[in-house]
């Protein structure tokens, strides 16, 4: 063998070592894991007084924005409640799973009843973060006292309703 030749292939493999080991203490330590991210938190919530209709809209809008540290989504609602006097006060956002959430409206529960063919209604407004960016995919299951009102889906075509019995 020449050893040119030889000088060459010892420097590639030493180059490749190096390379390598490089990549173990670089990948190893996190530093492309380090990209700021924001907490899965409700940054905003408002609701109205319960009021009696005969046909309020029931599907939910959503309106999600996309940055670099997470996904932002603001819920308008229309929520049954069940009666003229119950209250929301709060919702959370829980994480149940990998990239699965539970939004939760809590209130209280109200006495009183509302004339023949209307229902109670709350309307509400939600604003939550959750710390996955773009098409990144994540699930938001939203709730009231133990019933699944709608569920929310993330994509890569953007956040879609994919039930709804609100």
């Amino acid at each position: 063998m020449d050893r040119r030749f030889l000088a060459t292939v010892a420097a590639a493999v030493v180059l490749l070592a190096a390379g390598g080991a490089v990549g173990v203490i670089v990948g190893g330590a996190g530093l492309f894991d380090r990209q700021p991210r924001v907490d899965p938190t409700v940054t905003a919530f408002n609701s109205s007084d319960a009021r009696c209709a005969e046909a309020p809209a029931s599907e939910p809008r959503v309106d999600a924005g996309n940055t670099t540290r997470g996904t932002f989504l603001i819920i308008r609602a229309n929520l049954t409640v069940s009666g003229p006097d119950s209250r929301l006060k709060n919702a959370t956002l829980a994480e149940t799973g990998l990239a699965n959430y539970t939004l939760t409206y809590e209130g209280a529960a109200g006495d009183g009843t509302c004339p023949d063919g209307e229902r109670a209604v709350v309307s509400t407004y939600v604003a939550f973060q959750v710390p996955h960016r773009g098409g990144e995919p994540f699930g938001v299951t939203v709730r009231y006292r133990n019933r699944v009102l709608f569920e929310l889906r993330n994509g890569p075509s953007g956040v879609a309703v994919t039930r709804s019995s609100a």
